[in-house]
């Protein structure tokens, strides 16, 4: 949330970071959980903790899409529904458990795709 607000930085590079933070919490998740991830009923209760995040990250890209809008770097119609509909998007990519290289390259071509095109 703090890196989307930080005004200090730029739109681009808070994106990078926030791609950086999401991979590093997907891959650190998967290397805690290990096999676990596998059992239908540990997934069902793990996927109802990652509803906050999934939340707070929504609402905090919803502000740096805001951001971005105003100083002229983005130029996105409805930036609640993009963030909302992006960080659905990216947290699919953690669904995947592909490697982390895998996961940040799709990540990144995500956010090109979303919301820099």
């Amino acid at each position: 949330g703090q890196i989307c607000e930080d005004e200090s930085i730029s739109v681009n590079e808070a994106l990078d970071k926030l791609a950086d933070i999401l991979i590093k919490q997907f891959t650190d998740t998967l290397t805690y959980i290990g096999d676990d991830i596998r059992d239908p009923e540990y997934r069902q209760n793990f996927d109802v903790l990652r509803l906050s995040i999934f939340r707070e990250t929504a609402k905090s890209l919803e502000k740096l899409l805001l951001r971005g809008n105003q100083e002229g770097v983005l130029h996105i119609d409805n930036p609640k529904i993009r963030a909302y509909s992006t960080t659905f998007a990216i947290f699919g990519i953690g669904e995947a458990s592909e490697t982390p290289d895998n996961m940040y390259a799709e990540i990144k071509a995500l956010i090109t795709a979303l919301l820099l095109l």
